[in-house]
């Protein structure tokens, strides 16, 4: 709100992009599962929500998984961030969703496995489409953007289960 008035910056309430996204989505699965934290000859963790993402990555052909929905979100924040294998949960509530995210500028993702459709989400979802090289347009709302320090820092009755071993934050260090 600051740099409207001070510098007469305006963003509009929402973005269309038109995007690739199955290679979005690629792209995005690749840079989680490369974020695996492992010994170097240890195997693979085995789990529904890694197993189907490995798949999905190797295989051109594949669809996301119906069970797997990935969020975007604006993220204005030179502050990186990775989760992986997290809970997110609300307390008073039995489900949790496994959830994967990442955040680097210009974007935030939220893969979530399994989420009930009780669970309402207000981010931009991007959809898989049938082809590697379909095209399609999905709209980022500029009104509904998280907290810089979502999903990490929840607010309210809303929960964050992860492991400091599956976390990673990275700052750009002043010179």
């Amino acid at each position: 709100m600051n740099l409207r008035y001070r510098q007469g910056l305006t963003l509009p309430k929402t973005f269309s992009v038109t995007l690739k996204p199955n290679k979005a989505l690629r792209a995005v699965v690749g840079h989680l599962l490369a974020a695996e934290p492992r010994p170097r000859h240890a195997p693979l963790i085995q789990a529904p929500m890694p197993q189907a993402m490995r798949d999905y990555f190797l295989d051109e052909s594949q669809q996301l998984p119906p069970e797997l929905e990935v969020f975007c979100w604006l993220y204005p924040s030179e502050m990186q961030v990775v989760i992986r294998s997290a809970g997110v949960g609300r307390y008073g509530v039995k489900h949790f969703i496994v959830s994967d995210f990442m955040k680097a500028f210009p974007l935030g993702y939220w893969l979530a496995w399994d989420r009930p459709e009780s669970v309402a989400v207000s981010l931009c979802q991007i959809p898989s489409t049938r082809s590697i090289d379909d095209e399609l347009s999905i709209e980022l709302d500029f009104r509904r953007v998280p907290p810089i320090d979502w999903p990490e820092n929840p607010t309210g009755y809303d929960m964050l289960l992860a492991n400091e071993d599956m976390t990673i934050l990275c700052q750009k260090q002043a010179v």
